[in-house]
């Protein structure tokens, strides 16, 4: 993550949350929440934690996933660490308006230190993992952050997304802007594929990796998103992002 990352996020950290108001993002949203609802269930089966999970969300912003996961889980303490200080001063109101406790740290995710695990939950959604130059790594190292029930939840932007190959096949130079955003533009993100993610060596978790269907960011008609969802699941070719999401177990 670089000074642009820090231009581009505080630059459209007001319009931010209006982004992920249209009935394209809405049904994404769901679906993250019946993802983190599944992982959380299979934690529970395994350890009934009641006095609430501990949560590490990276790449947090204004704390979209802070108010997903209050409404799904008690939360004994949620951390947010972010690159921008203008997303974190919405994410600050976002957490003091749903009574959480609740931790925010300004940080590069390129440098920063897990230094507070374990977690029971690790996240970094709408490919905030993407910004960082080496994803890999963190994903490599997973368990040791995270509690003998933990799980985690990445969201990558995928190299082959139908998205990219259009962009290649009439020679423009792809910038990244969140959901078509005009406020602003990011360089070309760290892309992944599903091969790469596979061949992480994750220890100690299992993990599903599935596609978001490659309609998004192309041809996001809300009637189509299910059969968009289901061709993600299938194969992740051409998706515009992968998510990969697991848990520990010894």
């Amino acid at each position: 993550m670089t000074r642009q990352s820090v231009h581009y996020w505080n630059s459209i950290s007001g319009n931010y949350d209006t982004l992920y108001e249209d009935a394209w993002s809405r049904a994404e949203d769901s679906e993250l929440s019946r993802l983190l609802t599944d992982l959380l269930r299979r934690m529970h089966a395994r350890n009934d934690n009641k006095s609430g999970i501990r949560v590490l969300d990276l790449a947090c912003g204004t704390g979209l996933v802070a108010e997903m996961l209050s409404e799904i889980a008690a939360i004994r303490q949620y951390h947010g660490v972010d690159i921008s200080p203008k997303m974190l001063e919405l994410c600050d109101l976002r957490c003091r308006k749903l009574g959480i406790p609740y931790k925010l740290t300004e940080a590069n995710l390129d440098i920063y230190s897990i230094s507070e695990a374990p977690y029971d939950l690790i996240i970094c959604a709408n490919s905030g993992a993407s910004f960082m130059r080496d994803p890999i790594s963190l994903l490599d190292n997973i368990s040791q952050y995270l509690s003998n029930d933990g799980a985690y939840l990445f969201q990558l932007l995928n190299r082959c997304s139908l998205r990219r190959l259009i962009h290649v096949r009439f020679g423009k130079f792809e910038t990244y802007s969140t959901r078509g955003s005009t406020y602003s533009s990011h360089d070309t993100a760290r892309l992944v594929t599903k091969r790469e993610l596979k061949s992480t060596g994750i220890a100690n978790t299992r993990n599903t990796i599935i596609g978001d269907g490659p309609m998004t960011g192309v041809f996001q008609w809300t009637k189509a998103f299910r059969v968009n969802r289901l061709i993600g699941r299938l194969t992740t070719c051409l998706s515009h992002s992968i998510i990969l999401m697991g848990d520990v177990h010894e």
